[in-house]
């Protein structure tokens, strides 16, 4: 079940030959799609593709954005060989991951078991994640159904560059209603901007051109994020302006790691110091869940790279 031309309606499912939700493809990165099968209590394994069609599968972009909004995305599935058969039941198993097309390595035990889909007992839930990234890993987070029950941010601030990112979609739907324009200019007074780097750019669209004092962008994201780091002097004032949203804040606000919602779907503008160079591209990572709520709960974890690529696992089902 994906978000394509439109949206997969919901109301409709039949578990036992639709046991995929596709998470990411070349329309959007659609998460609220994914958090909508887990509010309806299906059970979700999680999947992203190309959705292209132009015959090259796991190496599509965006284009010049008429139907397509990002690069593709990729499916991991853990099988026990590489058959059609193996395959085939470790999909219906929900053996599987997506990302939005970085080969990121993820793999998750709960309470010390491998490559379980559901799981009952008795006492906290303790959940594992090794990851093996494409880029250095910069954040783990952990869901209990849709509920972000724990953050880590696994990186360090390099604390002389900054760091502004663009994120969310217009509205639920096609690749056209999610796609956002932020289209913006940020100038600086009592400093200047240099080195300016883009970070998560999807297309040749996405552009940021600067001189000492300004920065112009032409960016769009469907769920997606990107943006740019940047060289300024400390204390330096920024007035940003898009069409969304419009404030002033000053290089501090940067420390302090500011998100300004914007409406819509997860729209936001984030400030934050960058991630160091020395991020690392292996971490290991534990959480547990010492009060679980009674009944069954989907425990799943989305992981976030340096980059801003992205890796979503398939839920775990788990009864107490």
């Amino acid at each position: 079940l994906h978000v394509g031309g439109r949206p997969t309606n919901l109301q409709w499912h039949a578990p036992e030959i639709e046991p995929l939700f596709e998470v990411h493809s070349t329309h959007a990165t659609s998460e609220w799609f994914l958090f909508d099968a887990i509010r309806r209590g299906y059970r979700v394994g999680v999947t992203a593709g190309t959705d292209g069609v132009m015959g090259r599968p796991g190496a599509c972009g965006s284009g010049r954005r008429v139907t397509r909004n990002v690069r593709n995305g990729l499916t991991a599935v853990s099988a026990s060989s590489l058959t059609q058969r193996a395959v085939r039941d470790a999909f219906f198993a929900r053996h599987c991951y997506g990302t939005t097309g970085a080969r990121i390595l993820v793999d998750v035990k709960i309470d010390g078991l491998p490559a379980v889909s559901e799981l009952s007992g008795d006492g906290p839930i303790a959940l594992e994640v090794s990851c093996e990234g494409t880029a250095g890993i910069e954040q783990i987070d952990f869901f209990r159904d849709t509920e972000l029950i724990e953050s880590r941010r696994l990186v360090e601030d390099d604390l002389n560059r900054y760091r502004i990112l663009f994120g969310g979609s217009r509205e639920e739907g096609t690749a056209a209603a999610q796609r956002q324009i932020w289209d913006g200019r940020m100038a600086v007074s009592g400093g200047t901007i240099s080195d300016v780097q883009p970070v998560g750019f999807q297309c040749p669209l996405n552009t940021v051109t600067t001189n000492a004092g300004s920065a112009d962008w032409s960016l769009a994201t469907a769920g997606n994020d990107m943006g740019f780091t940047f060289l300024a002097e400390d204390n330096a004032t920024i007035d940003v302006s898009t069409d969304i949203c419009s404030f002033t804040c000053t290089t501090a606000d940067f420390h302090d790691h500011r998100v300004h919602e914007a409406g819509g779907v997860e729209r936001r503008i984030e400030l934050s110091l960058a991630p160091s160079d020395d991020t690392p591209l292996s971490v290991s990572e534990t959480f547990t869940d010492p009060d679980p709520l009674a009944g069954e709960h989907a425990y799943w974890v989305r992981v976030t790279q340096t980059d801003r690529h992205r890796a979503w696992t398939s839920p775990i089902y788990v009864s107490r």
